[in-house]
């Protein structure tokens, strides 16, 4: 259980930082209207202090975005972990370790398909947290894997785990 999680957030972690700048990119040519030229320092690992403003015009906007994404990723988990431990205690503990997995999958094939297609603006990138968050998300899987992990180890070894 711990190598399916710690890859799991692993490569949630690294993915990260490629996707922020995927969404300042995608607001600075499709939301305001700049360039592609100008908006190429968002793609670059290089910054210079000429881009200083339209770097905080386009923070302010994708910051708004990844707001609302983090909203929509949070909702549904919210409510679904107050019934997650009762309904494991009748069901098993896996389901809740598997969908947010497949959850989690779906949602990077969208993120895939939302990074191909250009034409797309930040507001579609939203989009691509609804099925991680509507098969429980971090909430579900974080619980099912604790409660298992107590299942299946001794008092002595818990702690370890």
């Amino acid at each position: 259980m711990e190598f399916p999680l710690f890859f799991t957030m692993l490569s949630v972690s690294l993915c990260g930082a490629v996707i922020s700048n995927l969404v300042l990119y995608r607001t600075c040519v499709n939301s305001l209207n700049h360039t592609k030229d100008e908006c190429q320092i968002f793609m670059s690992s290089s910054r210079n202090n000429g881009s200083k403003d339209l770097e905080q015009e386009v923070q302010k906007y994708a910051t708004f975005v990844s707001m609302l994404r983090t909203i929509v990723e949070s909702l549904a988990p919210a409510i679904l972990s107050l019934f997650l431990g009762v309904w494991s205690d009748t069901h098993g503990r896996k389901p809740l370790v598997v969908w947010p997995l497949l959850g989690m999958s779906l949602s990077s094939a969208l993120v895939v398909v939302y990074s191909m297609i250009d034409s797309l603006g930040p507001w579609w990138f939203i989009l691509t947290s609804i099925p991680v968050s509507l098969s429980g998300g971090f909430t579900s899987l974080f619980t099912g894997s604790f409660c298992y992990i107590s299942d299946i180890s001794t008092k002595e070894k818990r702690s370890l785990r």
